[in-house]
């Protein structure tokens, strides 16, 4: 498995995860911009045959990092490949000076948590009715563990 960076080449591959991966997900046009914007760091989880196993889209603003998305395809999951991404990303962080990065989850998603807690990230608080498709709330969770 090879991290790298997400290019417009991969867009098809992450619309499909997306939207295998969320009942509410971006569309191929908002992960084409996003691949392409320069305040996003995104990156791909590559299978030694080319095809995507996964992806993470990162927000850099000011000295915050906000984790927009990530997800591993349904048969690459329980392998390792989302701390191989969040390893990424928490490199990119330390790369660029960020002082700590943020998330919303679905309260609902235990292993997406357990994560993300892994990480060092801990409630900060919740966005009630958040997601859609169930309505669920979202739990905002930060890591300083860049600091």
């Amino acid at each position: 498995m090879t991290i790298i960076p997400a290019t417009p080449v991969h867009v098809q591959a992450i619309s499909d995860i997306e939207n295998d991966s969320y009942s509410t997900p971006w569309s191929y046009e908002n992960i084409a911009v996003a691949v392409c914007d320069t305040n996003m760091i995104n990156y791909a989880a590559v299978n030694p045959d080319g095809t995507l196993a996964g992806y993470a889209f990162m927000r850099h603003s000011f000295e915050i990092g906000h984790i927009e998305n990530i997800a591993v395809a349904h048969n690459h999951r329980g392998k390792g490949i989302a701390s191989l991404l969040m390893d990424t990303l928490f490199t990119q962080a330390q790369k660029r000076s960020m002082e700590g990065i943020t998330l919303e989850v679905r309260q609902g998603n235990r292993a997406a948590m357990a994560l993300y807690h892994k990480y060092g990230f801990k409630v900060e608080g919740y966005r009630r009715g958040y997601y859609k498709d169930p309505t669920e709330d979202a739990v905002i969770m930060r890591s300083w563990r860049l600091l």
